[in-house]
Formats: structure tokens, C-alpha cells, sequence
């Protein structure tokens, strides 16, 4: 599970990127929608994109490294981290290679 900071490291950097991709469960194998935003150097996840509402998580991006499964759609990309491994799905091949650039 990512991790979750205090809002303090993130909160005060504006979101460079918003959207919402898909995160993978851990616990239940299914993918539910996400809205994701980089702030600073953190990946954040909300449940919503609903204004005013708490971090579900947050990713310290300096330490994650981006990965590709070739049994995965082209939408799909991982990020390993320290605890283990976050796998996202995009919309489409095109904002999957926005979100890892």
C-alpha cells in the first residue's frame, strides 16, 4: 500500500498533473478508479477529484521506479517502491506514457 505523508510535504505544491487512473487492489484483485495528482515529488491519491478531501495515500516519486509487465495492456504500468509494487492503468496507451514520463 503506498504510503501516506504528512499533507504538509505535498499540500502546498499546485498539482502539475491531475487525472484518474485505475490502481490495482492488493487485498481484492479488482481495479478501482482513482483520482491522482503529482504535487512536488509526490504521486497523491484520492478517491474522487472532489475538492476538500483527504489523501487516501501519497508516493514519494524520487524513489520509484516505473516498469512495464509484457502480460499486461498497454494501458497498465507498475511503480515499485520500497514496500512493494503499485500497478496503475491509464485510459489509454497515450496518458499511460504522460503519467511515467
Amino acid at each position: 500500500m503506498l504510503a501516506t505523508p504528512a499533507e504538509a510535504a505535498w499540500a502546498a505544491h499546485p498539482a502539475a498533473k491531475a487525472g484518474a487512473l485505475a490502481k490495482r487492489g492488493k487485498v481484492r484483485d479488482e481495479w478501482k478508479t482513482r483520482h491522482f495528482e503529482l504535487r512536488g515529488c509526490f504521486l497523491v491519491c484520492f478517491a474522487d477529484d472532489k475538492e476538500g478531501r483527504p489523501a487516501l495515500a501519497a508516493l514519494d516519486v524520487t524513489k520509484v521506479a516505473c516498469a512495464r509487465d509484457a502480460n499486461d495492456g498497454d494501458d497498465v504500468f507498475s511503480l515499485r517502491i520500497l514496500e512493494g509494487t503499485v500497478k496503475l492503468r491509464a485510459a489509454d496507451k497515450t496518458t499511460r506514457r504522460a503519467w511515467m514520463a
